[in-house]
């Protein structure tokens, strides 16, 4: 597809070059769009992803086994089975994380449709929470928002995932947890054995940033060393990011809240321990229902967990995202 060319001014030519290199640098936007940050996002997962399987297959695993076995004089046969066996939980994180993103990143389950609205009219009048989206010239259902990167309404919308270049909604946001256990996981087995490996080669100041890329530079330590601590402290910085993430989800989860109602104080669809219906009885203060909002968002515990344990499946909610309780 041939790129137009950019039109020149009319006094182009009578201008310095100074005046044409402020003119040219005013006409630049560096800001980056949301499409460029989708890219970066899904693009990292991949290369972080990749890259740890890589290192752990090639290097770190057999180095940690190996000198594992010299230091407690274990015959190799030992090694060699825990060292395959590692590999196989390596694969394992990894395909994991890998299918995990797919099911979040595969939102169509979420996307607000003309099906989604058959039926509502504004003539009849709306039922309680619908509105109409002048942009997708839908009715949405309650708790579902507009996206302007996705360009689609989303049931009982999140927030957008720049990592998976989709929204989190109704549908996905298990996975979006299950994704982020993987990853943490993932990042944290990165973590150790990255630290084990230049720990036993490098020593411990080697963890000094500084003092690394000092000894880097006077040619004291390979280059591969550096990019592996700067790939441990990568590790470190998204298993503790994924541990807030979860932590902030589970809140508002056992709280029937999605990122935004919590931004904004909403408690409307929050279930309350009582009657069939939700409601307490009497005169009682209100208790929160932290198992079925649970259910609500992720299912039941065991399924909840089968899907953990078992990361290739998909399993469905009990409701549609549609319908909801007040």
């Amino acid at each position: 597809m041939a790129v137009a060319k950019r039109r020149k001014p009319a006094n182009w030519n009578n201008l310095t070059l100074k005046e044409k290199y402020q003119q040219h640098w005013e006409s630049k936007s560096f800001q980056p769009s949301d499409q460029s940050i989708t890219r970066f996002g899904k693009g990292f997962v991949f290369v972080n992803t990749v890259s740890l399987a890589v290192e752990g297959f090639a290097l770190l695993l057999p180095h940690y086994f190996s000198a594992a076995a010299s230091v407690k004089g274990s015959d190799g046969n030992s090694a060699n089975t825990w060292l395959i066996v590692s590999k196989l939980a390596t694969v394992y994180l990894c395909l994991g994380t890998a299918f995990q993103w797919w099911y979040l990143h595969d939102g169509s389950a979420d996307k607000v449709s003309k099906s989604t609205s058959e039926g509502i009219s504004q003539d009849e009048g709306l039922p309680q929470g619908w509105l109409f989206c002048s942009t997708c010239k839908l009715y949405s259902p309650p708790r579902s928002h507009h996206c302007t990167v996705c360009n689609i309404c989303v049931l009982k919308r999140d927030h957008h995932c720049f990592f998976s270049g989709s929204c989190v909604g109704y549908h996905n946001q298990r996975h979006f947890i299950i994704f982020l256990f993987y990853a943490c996981v993932a990042s944290a087995y990165g973590f150790f054995m990255q630290g084990a490996y230049l720990k036993r080669e490098e020593g411990v100041s080697y963890f000094i940033a500084l003092l690394a890329m000092w000894r880097t530079m006077t040619r004291q330590s390979r280059c591969l060393h550096l990019v592996l601590l700067l790939h441990f402290y990568l590790c470190g910085i998204i298993a503790v990011a994924c541990v807030s993430f979860v932590s902030w989800q589970f809140r508002i989860i056992f709280r029937g809240q999605t990122s935004y109602e919590a931004v904004k104080g909403f408690t409307k669809y929050c279930k309350i321990r009582g009657d069939a219906d939700g409601v307490e009885k009497g005169n009682k203060k209100p208790k929160i229902w932290y198992y079925g909002n649970f259910v609500s968002a992720c299912g039941s515990p065991l399924e909840f967990l089968f899907c953990i344990v078992v990361p290739f499946v998909k399993t469905k909610l009990p409701g549609d995202g549609i319908k909801w309780t007040t």
